[in-house]
């Protein structure tokens, strides 16, 4: 008997893994399926009023939100599972590796599952891109990571930046000095630090988990609306890192593999300091959860 329980443990702890790299998949394909059918159709444009794509990044967010519980629902009930915590974003495993709710080990497999969930989910997209999309013919030689959904500072901040904060290079891209980029840090930071301590407390909120996946879904929708603007509001490494693999070759390297910094650092620390104030301040007993 405790050899069964023993196997069954074992077999558990290999699903819950799984589990962790077919959402984090699900939610990074489905976000950059969107951005490519926003970039391909112009939506943004579509949407502009006297020049001003606010609307059309209002309406991405939104669309975006409106269909993140779904489409992880649909996943998670095709695999019969919600076992595994549903972290699907390494910056949320480390704030809750932080408050020592999942061990060290865990966590580490946790992130590895969730970035090969993201890297095949950019692959994806990148190829239906070079076999559906006739606008880019040349796609398997140029391909273009803006276009794939890559996330960093927006056109606009470039164009109307008070001071020098960028220098032109190679006519179209911008390489971001230190201090804007620490300031898209800090936004990036904010959003994803009011989203976290959401991911903390949703559980007092309501007692059933559809509730709180739909609680989730609107912060995240939120959230997004205040940082798209911005930095294209990542709040999650892994949903970024397909676009800068797969659509940035040659010169375009350095400059997106920058602007892809601003995704990784800035949730880690929105999430940790999350996480410091929900010990301090809102939890009064850390519980460990062994998986």
């Amino acid at each position: 008997m405790k050899q069964q329980e023993q196997q069954a443990t074992k077999k558990h702890s290999k699903w819950i893994f799984f589990e962790e790299f077919i959402g984090s998949f699900g939610i990074a394909f489905w976000t950059l399926l969107l951005c490519w059918l926003f970039n391909k159709y112009n939506v943004l444009t579509l949407f502009s009023i006297g020049g001003n794509v606010a609307v059309g990044w209002v309406l991405l967010s939104l669309v975006f939100g409106a269909t993140y519980v779904p489409i992880l629902y649909l996943l998670l009930l095709l695999l019969n599972s919600f076992t595994s915590g549903e972290y699907f974003n390494p910056a949320i495993t480390i704030g809750f590796w932080y408050k020592e709710s999942i061990k060290r080990p865990v966590a580490f497999k946790f992130m590895l599952s969730q970035f090969v969930g993201g890297i095949f989910a950019g692959l994806l997209i990148y190829v239906l891109i070079g076999l559906c999309d006739n606008s880019r013919p040349d796609w398997w030689t140029n391909p273009d990571a803006g276009y794939m959904g890559a996330t960093g500072i927006k056109d606009w901040w470039v164009k109307n930046s008070p001071d020098v904060l960028y220098w032109h290079i190679m006519e179209t891209l911008y390489i971001p000095t230190i201090l804007s980029w620490a300031i898209a840090v800090l936004i990036e930071a904010t959003i994803f630090f009011l989203f976290m301590l959401l991911v903390l407390n949703v559980n007092k909120m309501s007692k059933h988990k559809h509730t709180r996946w739909v609680y989730l879904s609107i912060g995240l929708a939120l959230m997004v609306a205040l940082g798209i603007p911005f930095t294209g509001a990542s709040m999650n490494p892994i949903r970024s890192i397909g676009p800068v693999l797969f659509g940035s070759w040659g010169e375009n390297s350095s400059y997106w593999w920058l602007q892809y910094s601003i995704a990784v650092v800035g949730p880690i620390l929105g999430t940790l300091v999350a996480s410091y104030i929900q010990l301090k301040t809102i939890d009064k007993k850390v519980v460990n959860i062994t998986y």
